[in-house]
Order: C-alpha cells, then structure tokens, then sequence
C-alpha cells in the first residue's frame, strides 16, 4: 500500500485551497504524524498503519477528554479504511520545548511551576466520574505482560541473559508478591504523560490551558502512575527536589493517604521503567532507531535507585544481581 498516496486523496478531498505538509518526529509506534500548514489554521494528520493500530481507543478516549472538558484535540475527518485521522494541532509550545529555553537564577522557580501545571491537570483528570466509561483496568495480567519486551530485548541482548522458561516464572512470581502491595485504586490513567505529550494553549483557562496528546493507551489503574511519568521522564532529567515536591503537592492538595499513594509510586515507578528498558531496547536492536539507547543510562538511573532504596524490592534485586 502506498501511504503517501492515500495521505494527498484524504488532504485533497478535504481541502480546496493550498496546503504543506510537514514531517513531525515520531516515537516508540508505528503511527507516523504530519503537520497540515494552511493560510488560515493547521492540522494534525494521523497516519495509523491497519494492521497495526486499531484508531477506535484513540477516538474514544479523546471523546471522553472532550466531554470532561480537557484540552484534546477536536477531530475533523476519519479515514478508516486507510488509517488516517484528521485533528485539531495544538502548536509546537509542548513543555519540553518550554522547558528547554528556561534559564537564569529562577530557573527552578520556573520549572515548578509549569510541572505544577501538568499536576494540577491530573487532580482534575482525577475527578472523573467513571461510572459509564468502559476501559481496560491495569491488572496484574496487564502489568506483567508489559514485562515481556524487557526479558525479550534489555536482558537478552543488552545484558546477554537469556531466560529460560523457569526463570521467567520465577520473574513474574516476584512481581506477584510486590503487585499484592498496590492499592485496588481505579481512575482514567493517559499512560503516556511526559513534556513532550503536553501542550501550552495559552488562549485557554485553568487546566484547558494544557492540550493532551497521545492517550490511546489509556486504562483504569492507581492515580500515581501519570504523575510519576512526567517526573521520572525518560527524555529529560528532573530533579529529586522537584520530584519530592510534586508528590506532596498532590497529596495535600488531593487530599489522599500519603502512605498508600506512596506505595504504589514506588511499585509503579519501577515496573513501568523496567518496561521502559525493554522497549527502548528493543527500538534500537530490532528497528535500528539508537537515538533510544542513548536514553537507557537514565532509565536505569530510576531502576537502579527503586531497587537501591526499597526493601520490597530486595527479591528482584537478588534476582536481576544488579
């Protein structure tokens, strides 16, 4: 099939004026985005590949973000057949972006506030009434499949450690025993929420002022999760001060239990990194994109730290021998 065809027929029967069209850099999917430049407004085209992206969790997500009153794009046109969704463009002002430029002696003033922004969203994101949304909840079927690309690529050809079947049950019968400590906690969990997925709009009010992207992922699972995406990012480093005052803020300020909130960070926090060294390997050995292992020492900075500073983790730890 040639998508580059298909991509000019749905922009050519959509628009009867000019057009350009810009490549934007993409991430761990198969999914590939381009920027529609008009005179007038710009676009976002979703280029969804049909054997490999179902469009429908996207779809639906979005129609929830937008019915709660979150900043997501508004969609204009569906291609299904072919795999293309037309969207509304939030810009180019994503927090990492915004981020980058700061400097100067307020430059941790500055940060705390803009991440305070990305967790005053999820307190409200968190507010959700879920009682007619029907999403997957992260069990522990769920959380231990995401374990699976980590024994598969990080372990296998990058600490050359091949499980074998016994290994691997003795690998998830750990998990098991840890999983038994996570609170049963169900709230709307975007799964993928870092600076490089937030969006300043600044003609837009409260949490609005934030455009979300890149939530067809998303489940039913513990409140901490999203937080401790954005500040354990895998892209950029973020301070422990930073950390430590983001997770109080949300706790007082949500009004929640500090020790189970905290437990299940803790958990979270290293099962979605170890998954994260799985997938990053596996980017740079079977799809040739490197720019991902030049991002593991990071990653396991996190790991290395969780294992460290957590009794709960010592069988792991005796198991991994890191």
């Amino acid at each position: 099939m040639d998508r580059n065809y298909y991509k000019k027929k749905i922009l050519d029967q959509y628009f009867n004026h000019p057009y350009k069209i810009e490549a934007i850099p993409g991430d761990c999917s198969p999914r590939s985005y381009d920027r529609i430049k008009c005179k007038s407004q710009n676009f976002i085209l979703m280029n969804a590949p049909t054997n490999l992206i179902n469009l429908e969790p996207f779809i639906k997500i979005d129609k929830i973000l937008l019915e709660n009153g979150f900043s997501a794009p508004k969609i204009y046109d569906i291609d299904y057949k072919n795999g293309f969704l037309l969207s509304e463009d939030f810009g180019k002002n994503s927090f990492n972006h915004i981020l980058s430029k700061l400097s100067g002696q307020n430059l941790l003033q500055q940060e705390n506030e803009i991440y305070q922004y990305a967790t005053d969203l999820l307190i409200e994101l968190h507010k959700i009434d879920l009682t007619n949304i029907n999403l997957p909840k992260y069990d522990n079927n769920l959380l231990l499949k995401e374990f699976q690309t980590f024994i598969d690529y990080y372990l296998k050809y990058i600490k050359n450690h091949d499980l074998s079947k016994e290994e691997q049950n003795e690998f998830y019968n750990i998990w098991l025993e840890i999983f038994k400590n996570l609170s049963n906690d169900q709230f709307l969990i975007l799964r993928d929420y870092h600076a490089d997925n937030l969006f300043f709009l600044n003609d837009r009010k409260s949490h609005q002022k934030i455009g979300l992207i890149d939530f067809q992922d998303a489940v039913l699972g513990s409140r901490a999760y999203d937080l401790l995406s954005i500040l354990q990012d895998a892209r950029r480093d973020t301070s422990q001060d930073l950390e430590k005052n983001m997770i109080d803020y949300y706790i007082r300020t949500s009004n929640i239990d500090r020790i189970k909130f905290n437990m299940d960070y803790k958990i979270l926090s290293l099962q979605r990194n170890v998954k994260i060294l799985g997938i990053f390997a596996r980017q740079g050995i079977e799809y040739k994109n490197t720019q991902y292992l030049d991002l593991i020492p990071r990653i396991l900075s996190y790991v290395i730290s969780s294992l460290n500073n957590n009794n709960l983790f010592d069988d792991l730890k005796l198991f991994l021998k890191w």
